[in-house]
């Protein structure tokens, strides 16, 4: 990998020379820090000002197709199908489960209130396997599959029509570039999800009623039985 002067245009003034192959590199401008994605599934992180490499670490199982920063976490996306997010500061560690082929993509999406708050932050990522995954960030859960692609997706940009941005575009293997109204899919997951928290609530009143018709409702039959039992003596002596 080398580093390139921006005031001087052709001059080199790093060289770095890994192992294996770098397939992408991030800038992490908050620390300051490049971070390279290598074929041989390692993540180097390298002092911008020094050139030193501060860490390095297994980030995946397979070689590294993509990363991306938001905040204080790195994704990796590779040659399997999980993404991998690794917590800068601690080093914790979360996986998204879903694609069936490489990742080589991903971007953060927000969702904002109305009165123009984040009100969550979506993980979107893009695959072989000719889909868009939608992801809550936080929770690793799948919120979503876009798949109007014919061929593997390998690359997103979200651009701003208005504030915030609602637009995403992604371009694929099978030469064509998609627009996503990302209003009308924000509007199609929230009912989805609203759906879910229904029913999720109907099957607990469901085990509810069950389990106070098991508990009670026997016991009332057997009081039934015995008052029944007691007035056939009584009509037997008289």
């Amino acid at each position: 990998m080398r580093q390139w002067s921006m005031d001087n245009l052709g001059v080199c003034e790093r060289i770095f020379k890994f192992t294996d192959p770098t397939n992408v590199c991030k800038m992490h401008l908050e620390k300051n820090m490049i971070f390279v994605g290598c074929w041989d599934r390692m993540v180097r992180a390298i002092e911008f000002e020094t050139g030193v490499v501060d860490r390095a670490f297994l980030a995946a199982n397979s070689a590294i197709k993509s990363m991306h920063l938001h905040e204080n976490w790195l994704f990796t996306g590779s040659c399997e199908s999980q993404i991998r997010a690794f917590n800068l500061d601690t080093g914790d560690c979360k996986e998204y489960e879903g694609h069936e082929s490489w990742v080589n993509c991903m971007a953060t999406y927000f969702v904002y209130d109305a009165e123009g708050n984040i009100k969550n932050t979506w993980l979107l990522s893009g695959s072989d396997d000719a889909s868009i995954r939608i992801w809550d960030m936080h929770s690793c859960k799948r919120l979503e599959k876009l798949q109007e692609h014919k061929n593997g997706v390998m690359c997103l940009a979200l651009t701003a029509r208005n504030t915030p941005c609602d637009s995403l575009y992604s371009g694929g293997q099978d030469h064509f570039t998609i627009f996503w109204d990302m209003k009308v899919i924000e509007q199609r997951i929230h009912e989805m999800v609203k759906m879910e928290h229904e029913d999720l609530l109907s099957r607990k009143a469901e085990a509810m009623y069950g389990y106070l018709e098991a508990k009670f409702g026997r016991k009332r039959g057997k009081k039934g039985k015995g008052k029944g039992k007691g007035k056939g003596k009584k009509g037997k002596k008289k």
